[in-house]
């Protein structure tokens, strides 16, 4: 039987090109997906750390908050301002917070624990998947809450909002703090 010549273009007779098997395309789809999901481990251990960094959490180190019950919990001071982190509401009634994760020993090494600062809240409620969980640290005190696996602890330290309490009340040469000279140009009021 005599071969045919082939032209540019002409039809295909039969089952000509590159066949993969079933296992070769199955190997690609799972090496790739294993790929990305080591490099999206890697990304968020990175960002886990570089959040542990800036949190400082070593700083973070006080008294443990009173504890109230949910009766107890009630007017004047109930929480108004509330907001969702990473999955879990968080409640105060004044001041403001400021929220990061730091990191926590897992098995892959990117496990975290949610850490919210607070500048005067006077209570915190927190919300999480475990319940729950009511804190009392009073006006003008400065609390942290820790979250890890959805239980909630409170300390009575801000390092976060000690730093900014610090620099918004630094101070002139002749010891007036700086943030009032605005104050003093205005018009006062009889």
């Amino acid at each position: 039987m005599a071969r045919e010549t082939r032209y540019f273009g002409a039809p295909r007779k039969g089952p000509e090109g590159v066949r993969f098997p079933a296992s070769v395309i199955g190997g690609v789809v799972v090496a790739t997906a294993l790929a990305v999901t080591v490099w999206s481990i890697k990304q968020q251990s990175l960002e886990v750390a570089q959040a542990t960094a800036e949190t400082q959490a070593q700083e973070i180190v006080g008294p443990p908050c009173p504890r109230i019950l949910r009766g107890a919990f009630s007017e004047p001071l109930r929480p108004v301002r509330v907001f969702d982190f990473d999955g879990v509401d968080f409640g105060r009634s004044f001041g403001e917070a400021d929220c990061s994760a730091i990191a926590k020993k897992s098995l892959l090494g990117n496990g975290y624990q949610l850490v919210c600062q607070f500048s005067s809240p006077a209570v915190l409620a927190v919300k999480s998947d475990k319940g729950l969980f009511y804190f009392e640290p009073g006006i003008g005190r400065e609390a942290t809450v820790f979250v890890l696996d959805g239980s909630a602890r409170c300390v009575m330290a801000s390092p976060y909002f000690a730093r900014w309490k610090q620099a918004v009340t630094e101070t002139d040469a002749q010891g007036k703090p700086t943030f009032a000279a605005d104050d003093q140009n205005k018009p006062k009021r009889r």
